[in-house]
């Protein structure tokens, strides 16, 4: 790389290797930017020739960052510059080149910024969890609730993931993080021990391969809670690049009745043979393609399509986002059994939560009739509820 550098550039122009896979070009004798673009599109040209290594041709992706410097600047001002245009660069995706702005400085100081907050709220406890429930679409029973994150931030109020959640990716504080919120989800279990549902936690693919299932079994033993309890929800793009330990860390979790579900299902590459490779038992089809139930017929035959095959499977579904009665009863009619959304209840914190009342313990002796049928047949086989439950329901 460094040769095919060197050779795109002019007589007092510097290649210089920063380390890993970064190189900087330092061009002094460039007196517009359309000259320093230029030599940025010879650089790309060279670098992205095919390279071949043992027979193989590989292909090389090339993604840069340009800042034109003033006499007063530093050469640390200009790396850092360089180096934050490049971070922009590479979140717009692969192979591009941005040119640095004022703009850029100011995102990644509000992002440091961020950052040193989070550390701080997670030191502080300042993060509760809300819940949603996930009930069943014939019966509307609340089977389980999705713990959602939530930042009650000093001064500026309650925060929603959407606003910190990225950051917390990039420094890697999700890992703390999404150990503070199985914590709290799990205490919360310990104080309902006779419910009848479980809780599903979100999980970062970071967090995959990093002794998840030796944290999330040791915050199950602190709060003296049975993992048939409890649920983790992992991205679809989560799931399908797990590989190594982060498969193997999966597969502890799901042999200890921990149910995983395959979160935002269709917003990635995924194809449904791919349930069969990994051990989710289930999928929840994202928001995107509920909104458009009813209206855009090509989502309806596709939802219809996952939804039978899901069930061919073995698997279960959930539908996330339903918020209208049309669009449940168009989720029941394409073979789906679970639904999630402002139609059943919104997020709602652990004290104002209206929580299903437990299914009675049988008495002797007892009938099916002493019990609610509908409600009796629903949770006695339903497969999102507690092993245990589901037993209990059964019995005669």
């Amino acid at each position: 790389m460094a040769r095919r550098l060197q050779g795109v550039v002019r007589g007092g122009d510097t290649v210089a290797r920063l380390g890993g896979d970064e190189f900087v070009l330092i061009l002094p004798q460039t007196s517009s930017l359309d000259m320093a673009v230029a030599v940025l599109a010879r650089a790309r040209q060279a670098v992205e020739q095919p390279l071949e290594v043992d027979g193989h041709s590989l292909r090389i992706s090339f993604s840069a960052g340009l800042v034109v410097g003033g006499p007063d600047q530093s050469a640390e001002t200009l790396l850092r510059d360089a180096d934050t245009a490049l971070y922009a660069a590479k979140e717009g995706g692969r192979s591009r080149s941005e040119v640095f702005t004022a703009a850029m400085r100011s995102r990644v100081l509000d992002h440091l910024s961020v950052e040193e907050e989070l550390r701080r709220a997670i030191e502080g406890d300042e993060f509760e969890l809300h819940y949603q429930p996930i009930v069943t679409l014939a019966g509307r029973h609340t089977v389980a609730f999705e713990a959602l994150l939530r930042w009650r931030h000093p001064t500026r109020g309650m925060l929603l993931p959407a606003s910190f959640l990225e950051v917390a990716e990039d420094s890697h504080l999700i890992v703390p993080l999404g150990q503070l919120v199985l914590r709290k989800a799990c205490q919360f279990l310990a104080r309902h021990p006779s419910a009848t549902w479980r809780v599903f936690v979100n999980v970062a693919p970071i967090q995959l391969g990093r002794d998840l299932d030796g944290v999330v079994r040791a915050e199950l033993d602190t709060a003296g809670v049975s993992a048939s309890r409890l649920g983790l929800e992992i991205t679809e793009n989560g799931v399908l690049n797990a590989a190594g330990s982060s498969l193997t860390e999966m597969q502890k979790l799901r042999a200890t009745g921990i149910e995983l579900l395959m979160d935002d299902f269709g917003t990635g590459y995924s194809a449904l043979s791919s349930i069969l490779t990994t051990p989710i038992s289930g999928i929840k089809l994202d928001r995107s393609f509920t909104a458009q139930l009813g209206t855009d017929q090509a989502a309806d035959r596709i939802t219809s399509a996952v939804g039978s095959l899901v069930n061919s499977m073995g698997a279960h579904g959930v539908v996330e986002g339903i918020e209208t009665e049309d669009q449940c009863d168009r989720a029941l009619q394409h073979g789906w059994s679970y639904g999630q959304g402002y139609l059943f209840g919104r997020p709602t914190p652990e004290m104002a939560l209206q929580l299903p009342k437990p299914l009675p313990a049988p008495r002797s002796p007892v009938t099916p009739a002493t019990l609610d049928d509908d409600a009796h047949e629903a949770l006695s086989a339903d497969p999102l509820l507690p092993a245990e439950r589901s037993r209990l329901a059964r019995q005669p």
